[in-house]
């Protein structure tokens, strides 16, 4: 498994500084509603929710590559979904 680390984006460093549950919830919350609501191959069509979501994890950059930015997105959230198992599973 593919662990977030500076190697996969320097923008991981929000999930990485998330230590309770109710950060890695804000963050579920955050990055699954950018999975429903943002379609990454058409960036003429974003939201100014998807967009504060995208900013706030500075994913701009990914923006021109939708493959690459559907994987860290996918990334994050499978990471995001193993810390919260953790804390409720210890």
């Amino acid at each position: 498994m593919t662990q977030l680390n500076s190697e996969n984006s320097s923008t991981a460093t929000a999930l990485l500084k998330a230590t309770s549950p109710q950060e890695w919830m804000l963050h579920k919350t955050r990055l699954e509603y950018l999975a429903l609501n943002f379609d990454p191959f058409d960036v003429h069509e974003i939201s100014s929710e998807s967009m504060q979501i995208i900013s706030y994890y500075q994913l701009e950059p990914f923006l021109n590559d939708p493959y690459k930015f559907t994987s860290l997105l996918l990334l994050w959230l499978d990471q995001v979904d193993q810390n919260l198992s953790h804390d409720q599973h210890p």
